[in-house]
């Protein structure tokens, strides 16, 4: 499964969809499969948590498609700070 996705993640950053900075270069097309495994692997999770925006359009755009149950977010990140994510039982 996270393959297939990898894969579209590519085809995405190929036809505009928030298409990554550098798109051309060789350099970058690491750093593009990697993105790609990440909202792979994410998708056998409840959620895929990232900084950056192009991801998270890409996965959202994926996991819509696919009707999956991960939900892609979006987080402001700002120096200085970190991203605390818990669970409580209330």
């Amino acid at each position: 499964q996270h393959g297939a996705i990898s894969g579209a993640h590519i085809v995405l950053n190929m036809i505009g969809i928030s298409p990554d900075k550098g798109l051309a270069k060789r350099e970058k097309i690491k750093n593009i499969m990697s993105d790609g495994q990440h909202i792979g692997m994410a998708s056998y999770c409840n959620a895929l948590v990232s900084a950056d925006k192009g991801i998270v359009n890409k996965a959202i755009c994926i996991y819509s498609y696919l009707k999956c149950i991960t939900t892609a977010l979006h987080f402001e990140y700002k120096k200085g700070y970190e991203l605390n994510l818990s669970i409580k039982k209330i």
